[in-house]
């Protein structure tokens, strides 16, 4: 059994919501929090929180968020403030807009990862991860 990822919880602890497996949902996502989604979502998230797909959680959204941790699959638009990590079970398919991306090795990506201005580069090994940051510099 694979351990859950860690996130950025609300200060209470506790996790917001769940769409669970053999559940499915179609339409507009608002939350706070943190939500976990094991079933399959088609549509609009937009939080102020953390968005996290399960192992069995299908999405096809345009997600806007602080932070979202995949460990499922996903296609779609992804925004994310702070960070997007792809767990070494996803299959990513799409546009990552976020200033940190982490990659598990296994995960699979394919679309392509725009970086947001302002913040640096920086390569280091975490285990079979890999953190990848950009800083725009003008001369």
């Amino acid at each position: 059994m694979r351990e859950q990822p860690q996130s950025n919880a609300p200060e209470d602890g506790g996790q917001t919501g769940l769409l669970a497996r053999h559940c499915a949902m179609q339409g507009t996502l608002a939350f706070d929090g943190v939500m976990q989604i094991d079933g399959r979502m088609d549509g609009e998230i937009v939080t102020n929180g953390t968005l996290i797909i399960g192992e069995h959680g299908e999405v096809n959204a345009e997600i806007r968020a602080v932070m979202v941790i995949c460990g499922g699959k996903l296609g779609g638009v992804v925004i994310a403030k702070e960070r997007v990590q792809l767990l070494a079970s996803s299959i990513v398919t799409g546009t990552v807009n976020t200033p940190m991306l982490i990659i598990e090795e296994g995960a699979q990506f394919t679309g392509q990862c725009q970086m947001q201005e302002g913040h640096h580069i920086r390569r280091s090994s975490l285990g079979p991860e890999r953190i990848i940051e950009r800083e725009i510099v003008h001369d």
